[in-house]
């Protein structure tokens, strides 16, 4: 629980500084222009955006984790990376001197990883120490690199790092690893409320400060959920399969530029995502291809883990063609596909069951919610009291911000409606009522309240998506680029705990899908009644208030 409370801060302290820096960087002029040959805005964009991002999640590290001698020379190498991405970013530095200081830095990770391994494994291959620690060191300087050449799109290298920070933290709950998962909720936390300024349309880039400090926490999260405590070895088969969208792409494409005679490192639009790009598809919808795709990568790198490494490596192996011949796949695709419409289907509904569900199933399924959220409200107390006050706390300086910047865009509003969400669910998530039995079905079993609440929304949720033109009237986009990666984000945590065979994984996984689920559902609503928007999200901290005062006044 103190972990979510870490990646609510981090969102917190992210969404109220982002716009200040904004303001600043536009003052400043320190600002991406546009570029044809590489880049795909059209309007000077700030950039320098990672150091929000940087800031909140060394400042919680340091807070919240103690033994500050231990975790020195991680601080030093990320310090190394925004000093250089600053400097980048301001001034322009040249390829070679982003390289030495990656380099650096990497050399200071290998000196705080090297007491916890003595020799390093790749696909079945021991290395010993000195050619492991070299093989180390430059896989540590490609994936910073992959990093800063994949932040390309808006929300794009984000969405990545999410995922692979997703089975990292519930990868580090067992044995708990206090840095890894202080370093993965705070970085969590943070980038989600950055990607309410950095999603498409973006108002502000990483910039290389944040892209190069961004693929540094990435790949340590990563490494650290590679290390076998037990056997004291550190494999590098894991961060290869779960980071291999940056890694692969940017091989592909230096190699590709060195057989064309140009320099590797020059930039242009011949990545994964310019090619995306280039066929007329969505920003939004790339990011969440991409997304969804890492999503594959990353499961593969759990199966590997904790089922069979040759089976994950040949799921590996599959999974590189197509983002190999990229290109090629979607010039036949594109000349052989039948487009399939749906939209006979969506006018061939009676309207009249367009009329019920709005008039009918919506306030019938939000009066059987609110019935069962208040059902749920603890009663005993069985949740950490120090996690009960923090978030309380956090929760009253949310209704001051609210107060503050009462004229908050839909995002805003929505972000925070789904954190308090989540953390009311995180206080009932061991009310035994959750999961008690009510009924039994043949073929489905044991029917719980959690069950119906799943099964209940999606129906719902489904019926929205696929006649959302006739139910509100307009073609307007319901799921924004945000919520795309966040679906993604936890769609890959919900799967990804049933395969881990770790204690609260699946606790933590239900948590966050049925969060989600709920978050989708009050979006229907206020999108067909607008005027309830207010009153919901007014509603969603009196829930959680009520739960958090209940504990802590027991």
């Amino acid at each position: 629980m103190l972990y979510l409370v870490i990646a609510f801060s981090s969102l917190l302290f992210t969404i109220f500084f982002t716009p200040y820096l904004i303001n600043y960087l536009n003052r400043s002029n320190i600002v991406d222009h546009p570029d044809e040959e590489r880049k795909i805005h059209t309007s000077p964009i700030p950039r320098m955006g990672g150091l929000v991002i940087y800031s909140v999640v060394i400042i919680l590290l340091l807070s919240f984790y103690h033994n500050h001698d231990e975790i020195k020379f991680f601080v030093y190498a990320s310090f190394i990376l925004l000093f250089i991405g600053i400097l980048d970013d301001v001034l322009g530095v040249s390829w070679s001197f982003k390289m030495i200081a990656q380099a650096a830095s990497a050399v200071l990770l290998i000196v705080f990883l090297f007491p916890r391994f003595n020799n390093v494994h790749l696909f079945g291959l021991e290395l010993s120490i000195i050619p492991g620690i070299i093989i180390l060191a430059l896989f540590i300087i490609g994936t910073i690199n992959a990093f800063n050449l994949m932040d390309g799109l808006d929300g794009l290298a984000s969405s990545i790092s999410l995922n692979a920070i997703a089975v990292s933290f519930l990868i580090a709950l067992s044995p708990p690893n206090s840095f890894v998962l202080i370093l993965c909720a705070a970085l969590a936390g943070s980038l989600i409320g950055f990607l309410k300024f950095n999603a498409f349309p973006a108002r502000i880039f990483l910039g290389d400060t944040g892209s190069l400090t961004l693929g540094l926490f990435t790949i340590t999260a990563v490494l650290f959920a590679s290390l076998s405590p037990s056997e004291n070895y550190l494999s590098l088969s894991f961060p290869v399969i779960v980071l291999a969208i940056p890694i692969v792409d940017a091989l592909k494409v230096m190699i590709s530029r060195m057989l064309n005679k140009k320099h590797p490192f020059l930039a242009d639009k011949s990545h994964i995502h310019h090619i995306l790009y280039s066929k007329s598809i969505k920003h939004k919808t790339i990011v969440f291809i991409i997304s969804v795709y890492s999503l594959l990568f990353a499961l593969t790198g759990v199966y590997y883990n904790f089922y069979s490494q040759t089976i994950g490596f040949a799921i590996f192996m599959m999974l590189l063609i197509p983002l190999l011949f990229a290109r090629q796949l979607l010039d036949m695709l594109i000349k052989k596909q039948n487009v399939i419409l749906y939209g006979q289907s969506v006018k061939r509904l009676p309207q009249v069951f367009i009329n019920y569900y709005k008039k009918l199933i919506i306030p019938f399924v939000a009066l059987l919610l609110l019935v069962t959220l208040f059902i749920l409200m603890p009663f005993d107390s069985i949740i950490n009291e120090d996690f009960i006050f923090i978030s309380l706390l956090i929760i009253v300086l949310l209704v001051i911000y609210t107060f503050i910047n009462y004229r908050m865009n839909h995002y805003v509003t929505d972000i925070i409606v789904l954190f308090n969400i989540i953390i009311f669910f995180a206080i009932v998530s061991k009310n035994p009522l959750l999961y008690k039995d009510l009924f039994f079905l043949p073929f489905f079993g044991d029917i719980n309240i959690h069950l119906i609440i799943i099964s209940i929304l999606l129906a719902v949720i489904g019926f929205f998506l696929y006649f959302r033109d006739r139910i509100r009237g307009s073609n307007e986009a319901f799921l924004t680029g945000i919520d795309l990666i966040i679906l993604a984000f936890i769609t890959l945590a919900f799967i990804s705990s049933n395969m881990i065979p770790f204690k609260d994984t699946m606790l933590i996984s239900d948590t966050l899908f049925r969060s989600f689920l709920v978050y989708l559902f009050y979006k229907i609503i206020i999108r067909i009644k607008p005027k309830f928007h207010l009153t919901l999200y007014a509603s969603s901290f009196v829930f959680t208030l009520i739960a958090q005062s209940i504990l802590l006044f027991l």
